[in-house]
């Protein structure tokens, strides 16, 4: 599943997305040029407490908290039952925001 949106305000969330339970699940997030602000992956046991994700970029290197720049990231989200993208800091302007969640058997 995908799930794209424009985020403009902070605390404006794209999702939330579901996990698939009995599956290994990953979680995708893509942050579109030209956008400006801070987005965060964001899931939850109870779909009232949200807790943030790490997020490990596409090409490799050191998980990060939140992202502020154009790119792809993903994370593991097997152990939520829904997790979201949410931006955190709202910046000059918005952000094109793609948040979807693919399984393995």
């Amino acid at each position: 599943m995908i799930s794209n949106k424009i985020l403009t305000a902070a605390e404006e969330v794209n999702g939330p997305i579901v996990v698939p339970r009995d599956h290994i699940v990953n979680a995708g997030v893509q942050y579109g040029a030209g956008g400006l602000g801070t987005l965060v992956l964001e899931g939850t046991l109870n779909e009232v407490d949200w807790v943030a994700i790490g997020l490990t970029p596409a090409g490799g290197g050191a998980v990060v908290a939140s992202v502020a720049a154009a790119g792809i990231w993903y994370a593991a989200v097997s152990q939520y039952s829904s997790v979201r993208l949410r931006k955190s800091v709202a910046g000059g302007g918005p952000v094109t925001s793609s948040l979807s969640i693919a399984s393995a058997r």
